[in-house]
């Protein structure tokens, strides 16, 4: 007793109810990982791309075709060098400007200054010998880097500084700078091969056009050569020179020696260049469909680049299309619960609610997956066909409704989509052939009935399949959709076939098709019921004719009323003479006399207990047991209840009658189902007790049935159940007709009359 007193008290401490849910909890969010885990792995279709396999020096034992662009190194590099060699190297292009006449005049005037320099120097000393301008070369050369001899300082000490000299000169630079442009003689085969492709005008950030080549002088000897036969050959010397000759020479000396380039390489600019092509150049890919390397062909350094790129893509394509399958199929799922959560309250968040909608979504992927891996290299892609989605319409509807079976189908179809590359084209077969096993399996009560849905599901795939390819090609029948659309549906009847026994006995599922055979009237508890409390077989036989078409008539489930009815008083076989129905004579009658009310009412209440017991003995599913107590809820057990309280005004007892002693333990009725049983039960027997007369009048069926509603809706026994008023009056309008049928009036028939012997002889004589 104080164990059970200390289970009570566990079971009550609402601190310690958190931790009694753990490991529930725990289970359910284990199975719905794991099951949303292989859903993600069978949908997403990464097992068609598998890492590639290769060894360096080896041949290839397959040909790589690329699943998903790739770069290509190879014609990246190809690629890169044909954009740089089209960018051309970037040229400073100065013509005769500011820029060049200010250099030019700059170094005119450094030799101006360092001549006066060395004249004011060498003052008073005699300066008419060439090795006396030696010193004055070797100044000029180290200061402007121009080398000029002696002779020519000497010539041209006094020419110099004439005011005629400076702007002739720069007059003849002018017109050659126009005319020609000077390049370094490092740079000349740039304009050869015209790789110059754009020039920056007077050293600023501006490209132009460049010049053309037929006009480049190649410094310093093509630009001094023409310098001397195109100008100074027509540059003649000042007329107040003393020796013009000497003059000349010199003059030529010194124009050759300041003559520049007016066009230099950038390598600045170039590399910004470069560097903005290499920045901007898009890799070349291997597109999807294009082969990497063939088979039998060992790998070179770059194809084994390639190889390991596309691996750790694979790696990497894998964990992010993972992550997005992961979320589309966790939203399905969501909406899918949700809806259950919200329209369909029975289908809670329970481990067997997953395994429910989790394993026929794992079992029509896993056998698609399978099909298509060993008959895809025979018949290709058609294979997709044989996703059997028509098992999660047939076990949707024999395993929990057709509205869910409705979403199941649906969310089935668009995972296909997913696990076939996001193709319609095995997504709208999938949908069809689902839809179709759902309508076809709607009123399915018999096994022999899911043949004929299979008929129809293959009528459904043939024609979406036909369809389809008709649309892509009008002027083609495809015939191979009788062939797989006949498949699917083979497919999808034996696994469903195979599939509900295992729902059935493992997961305990109570399905249309085993509440049949329950209801049969062969079930071992049934003939022990008949055999022992033939009154109380009979009894139930009557409450399931009553509930069955109160079911049909607000459509509920009527075969597990029907069921629910059968079985809800299998108890009372335990001690069968305690209850009226089979108490036939007048000793039988007389059993509760020798007993006291309380323990008349326990005796009854037993029922209950003893029905669970043996119900569970042999193998009820649960839902059929959750009927015995409901049927009763915590109803009062009047007669008994009204004995006792009679005798406690007879005895004056002290200790009063309390109600609670004489009710069911309950729970009250907790679905329509057995609330339209415990309707059906109290109907039945007020209504056999009643109704004896031989003719019945339908106002005093109507009447009973309302009487015997009400007491049970006013004792709040409707209270856990979802019945509507409306459904509490098609319910009582239901069992009033059943009744009249059951109570119907006959005529008397006339008993025979007796016929006098002699009567008989002339008669007989007569004829």
């Amino acid at each position: 007793m104080r164990l059970f007193s200390l289970l009570n008290r566990v079971r009550s401490d609402e601190q310690l109810q958190p931790a009694l849910r753990r490991p529930k909890n725990v289970a359910r969010v284990f199975a719905a990982a794991a099951v949303l885990a292989a859903l993600v792995v069978l949908t997403a279709p990464q097992f068609q791309v598998a890492l590639v396999q290769f060894r360096e020096g080896r041949p290839m034992t397959r040909t790589v075709v690329a699943q998903f662009p790739v770069e290509d190194p190879v014609r990246t590099a190809a690629r890169l060098r044909e954009s740089l060699a089209a960018v051309g190297k970037v040229y400073q292009y100065d013509p005769y400007d500011p820029v060049v006449r200010d250099l030019i005049a700059k170094d005119l005037e450094k030799i101006v200054q360092l001549t006066d320099r060395f004249e004011r120097d060498n003052e008073g000393k005699p300066l008419q010998d060439r090795a006396s301008y030696a010193k004055l070369s070797n100044d000029i050369r180290e200061g402007i880097r121009v080398n000029l001899s002696s002779s020519t300082l000497q010539a041209l000490s006094g020419e110099i500084r004439s005011a005629r000299f400076i702007p002739l000169l720069s007059e003849m630079y002018r017109d050659l700078y126009k005319r020609w442009v000077i390049v370094e003689p490092t740079y000349a085969d740039d304009w050869e091969t015209k790789q110059v492709r754009a020039v920056a005008v007077s050293g600023q950030q501006m490209l132009s056009p460049p010049p053309e080549p037929a006009k480049t002088l190649v410094y310093p000897i093509q630009a001094r050569e023409r310098l001397r036969k195109n100008y100074l050959s027509n540059f003649y010397p000042l007329p107040e020179a003393r020796n013009a000759r000497v003059v000349s020479e010199a003059l030529h000396e010194l124009a050759l020696a300041l003559v520049r380039t007016n066009l230099t390489y950038r390598p600045d600019l170039t590399q910004e260049r470069r560097d903005r092509t290499r920045a901007g150049l898009k890799p070349v890919y291997f597109q999807r469909g294009e082969t990497i390397i063939s088979r039998g062909d060992i790998p070179t350094d770059a194809q084994i680049k390639v190889l390991e790129d596309y691996n750790r893509r694979i790696r990497a394509f894998r964990l992010l299309r993972f992550g997005g399958y992961l979320v589309l199929t966790l939203g399905m799922v969501s909406f899918l619960v949700l809806y259950a959560h919200r329209f369909r309250p029975m289908v809670r968040f329970r481990t067997s609610s997953i395994v429910l909608i989790g394993i026929p979504l794992l079992v029509v992927l896993f056998v698609g997956r399978v099909a298509v891996i060993l008959l895809g290299e025979r018949y290709g892609d058609e294979t997709g066909y044989l996703f059997p989605t028509a098992l999660i319409g047939l076990l949707g509807v024999i395993l929990m409704d057709t509205e869910i079976a409705i979403f199941h189908v649906l969310m089935a179809s668009v995972l296909v989509g997913l696990a076939t590359n996001m193709s319609f084209d095995y997504m709208i077969p999938a949908l069809f052939g689902g839809m179709a096993a759902v309508a076809s399996a709607y009123r399915l009560r018999e096994r022999g009935q899911l043949f004929r849905a299979a008929i129809y599901v293959a009528a459904a795939n043939i024609v979406s399949i036909g369809v389809l390819h008709f649309i892509e090609d009008p002027t083609d029948v495809y015939l191979g959709a009788v062939a797989w659309g006949t498949m699917n549906a083979a497919l999808s009847y034996l696994l469903a076939t195979g599939m509900v026994p295992l729902f059935e006995s493992v997961f305990g599922i109570t399905t249309d098709l085993k509440l049949l055979e329950l209801t049969g009237g062969h079930h071992p508890l049934l003939l022990e019921l008949e055999e022992k409390a033939a009154g109380s077989y009979q009894h139930s036989l009557n409450v399931a004719k009553l509930a069955e078409a109160a079911a049909d008539a607000i459509g509920a489930n009527y075969l597990l009323v029907r069921a629910g009815a059968f079985f809800h008083d299998i108890g009372k076989a335990i001690k069968p003479r305690y209850f009226s129905e089979n108490q036939i004579s007048p000793e039988e009658r007389r059993t509760h006399d020798k007993l006291t009310p309380f323990m008349s009412c326990l005796i009854i209440r037993n029922h209950v207990k003893d029905g669970i017991e043996l119900a569970r003995q042999h193998g009820l599913p649960e839902k059929v047991i959750e009927f015995i107590p409901q049927h009763h809820g915590t109803c009062l057990i009047k007669y008994f209840y009204y004995e006792a309280v009679r005798e406690y005004e007879e005895s004056e007892s002290a200790e009063p009658v309390r109600q609670s002693d004489f009710r069911y333990p309950g729970p009250k009725p907790q679905s329509i189902e057995a609330a339209i049983v415990m309707l059906a039960d109290s109907v039945e027997a007020i209504a056999t007790s009643r109704l004896t007369r031989p003719n019945v009048d339908a106002d005093d069926i109507r009447r009973l049935v309302i009487d015997a509603i009400q007491d049970k809706f006013s004792d709040g026994q409707m209270d856990d159940c979802h019945l509507t008023l409306r459904q509490l009056h098609d319910i009582r309008e239901s069992m009033v007709r059943t009744l009249i049928g059951r109570f119907h009036h006959r005529i008397d028939y006339p008993s025979p009359v007796a016929v006098p012997a002699k009567k008989l002889e002339r008669e007989s004589a007569a004829a």
